[in-house]
């Protein structure tokens, strides 16, 4: 029962924002008005 990919502790912010960035990007560059 154990899910280290899952419950692995977040404490990279620059990371994640890097990786929102990106998502933003893609979602942008598909023309999706929900981003």
């Amino acid at each position: 029962m154990v899910r280290s990919t899952e419950n692995r502790p977040n404490h990279l912010p620059s990371r994640n924002i890097a990786g929102f960035v990106e998502n933003q990007r893609q979602c942008n560059a598909n023309g999706n008005s929900s981003c």
